[in-house]
């Protein structure tokens, strides 16, 4: 059997975490437009690659980040977002391959959450490799105007250089390019040995006539 690669899906909670895992594996919509709290679940799914492979990965859905230690909330503070985020990474930080990033589009404090946690996550893997994608979703909820957010998220994405996906999981359709990207990068990254390299010297020998 092939490597099992880890993903861990974070962000704040109520983003839809969850329910976008189970409708790109399972293609459940018994939870659309509807969000429980998740302490924490593993999914492994063998996912298609744009080579035309399967690998097989184990994603990590996280509890989520309170809303309230958002710094736009009354009661939030930066400090406190910080260290919950740090917290997170350290849990998961292990030999994680990949790590999606979800906010709503219809949340500025949501992508707020998002640029703390890579901020941290980062820190704690200290340049360790790992891809990252991001992914705006279309919860479907609120009337509110997306078009800042994922502006804002879109020009993130581009200083980070990191892919920018929007998602609407009850269309099932829109999930599968950033899994199917994401699952191609991981495994297509290229191996470190722990040996050190060798060079091999090669002599010419000149035979002297007799």
């Amino acid at each position: 059997m092939g490597k099992t690669y880890r993903v861990v899906i974070c962000g704040m909670k109520t983003v839809g975490k969850t329910l976008i895992l189970e409708q790109v594996i399972y293609g459940s919509q018994s939870r659309a437009l509807t969000t429980y709290p998740t302490i924490e679940d593993i999914y492994v799914a063998n996912v298609e690659t744009d080579r035309g492979t399967k690998e097989q990965v184990r994603f990590y859905d996280t509890c989520g980040i309170d809303p309230g230690l958002s710094p736009m909330s009354p009661t939030g503070d930066q400090s406190h977002m910080m260290h919950a985020c740090g917290q997170l990474a350290r849990q998961y930080n292990g030999s994680t391959d990949g790590y999606i990033l979800v906010y709503d589009v219809s949340r500025n404090d949501s992508l707020d959450c998002l640029i703390t946690m890579k901020k941290e996550i980062d820190k704690v893997r200290d340049k360790k490799e790992g891809f990252y994608i991001i992914i705006g979703h279309h919860i479907g909820r609120s009337k509110n105007d997306p078009s800042f957010v994922v502006s804002k998220a879109l020009q993130w994405s581009i200083k980070e250089k990191l892919r920018h996906f929007e998602v609407n999981a009850t269309n099932r359709q829109s999930l599968f390019e950033p899994f199917v990207f994401l699952a191609s990068k991981i495994s297509s990254a290229p191996s470190k040995s722990t040996f050190p390299q060798l060079n091999v010297v090669r002599k010419s020998v000149k035979a002297e006539s007799g």
